[in-house]
């Protein structure tokens, strides 16, 4: 006995095939816009923040400025189709469906989790520029701190949302259980390159700041 193909299923996977095509092209322009943008504010990087004291200021920055690219990297070349670790035709070790189903999970949880950390590094630097340019008032700094947190609570209000929404609905039969996480994946990723790309360097106090 052997299953039916449906129109509707069919106009399903074209739709999830022309999705695909469309966030790997972004995912890829993405990732060149950063790293241009990474090497045109690297001389700066040198000149201003290298020679700075040790902080924990220049710890999150240095951090939210290099953990990223890593991270999206590994998700480029998984878009890609590129990665050839992602193939069981190459692979050494054949892992059971559970153990790959499992693996997907845990690399998108898991890469999610550092993109917002770092969205949320990226706002806090921002938000303690915008304090030291108002001369440290106090009534600013909680207005920031007010809207840094809310900032923080809206978006892991929207992450638990969307998973919760949209796994169930997104999922299609045949495809990687790790599908079911891609919609969530996908935007988390695209904030992700979009603030990182235009705050790269912004987010650092410059010398002759008050």
């Amino acid at each position: 006995m052997t299953s039916e193909v449906t129109p509707e299923q069919v106009q399903e996977i074209i739709a999830a095939a022309k999705d695909i095509f469309l966030t790997q092209q972004v995912t890829v322009a993405g990732l060149a816009l950063m790293i241009w943008d990474h090497l045109v504010t690297l001389r700066s990087e040198i000149d201003l923040v290298w020679p700075a004291e040790f902080s924990w200021v220049k710890v999150l920055f240095l951090l939210n400025r290099y953990v990223p690219p890593v991270f999206i990297g590994i998700a480029t070349a998984n878009f890609t189709g590129s990665a050839s670790w992602l193939s069981d035709k190459v692979s050494p070790i054949r892992l059971s469906e559970w153990s790959r189903a499992n693996c997907c999970k845990t690399w998108l949880l898991s890469d999610i989790a550092v993109e917002l950390l770092t969205i949320f590094c990226a706002t806090f630097l921002i938000g303690m520029r915008v304090h030291i340019l108002w001369d440290n008032r106090r009534d600013i700094f909680l207005w920031v701190s007010a809207a840094w947190m809310l900032h923080v609570a809206a978006n892991i209000a929207l992450v638990v949302v969307n998973s919760i929404t949209n796994a169930e609905s997104t999922h299609m039969d045949g495809m990687d259980t790790g599908h079911d996480l891609s919609l969530l994946y996908y935007g988390a990723l695209g904030n992700q390159i979009a603030i990182d790309s235009k705050n790269r360097f912004h987010t650092y106090p410059r010398r002759n700041d008050p």
